[in-house]
């Protein structure tokens, strides 16, 4: 049988994991905000999908990353450099398209 010290050190345990909980859903609720923007006032936004935005959004910035180094190494007349970032970015965007294309 439980003594009330025990049942009271296993409610605070409970109290601290549904803090933690909470906040994690704090958490992925401005991640999701972050990515999406504001929700329209008295919505919240759905998580379901917060991992495929953050991809999309990391694809976005290394898509903008790479056409950044293609402009600056066209700037500097640095054709080989040119050729393999255009080729990188043709392969990745490639790449996507295969990924969404189903197959017959």
């Amino acid at each position: 049988m439980q003594t009330h010290d025990d049942i009271e050190v296993l409610r605070q345990e409970l109290r601290s994991a549904t803090d933690v909980i909470a906040r994690q859903g704090e958490i992925l609720t401005e991640v999701v905000n972050a990515l999406r923007g504001s929700p329209p006032a008295g919505t919240q936004w759905s998580h379901h999908d917060a991992g495929e935005l953050a991809r999309d959004a990391q694809r976005k910035l290394t898509s903008i990353i790479r056409k950044i180094e293609i402009s600056y190494a066209m700037d500097r007349c640095d054709d080989d450099t040119v050729d393999r970032l255009t080729r990188e970015e043709t392969e990745s965007v490639e790449a996507r398209h295969a990924a969404r294309t189903p197959v017959p």
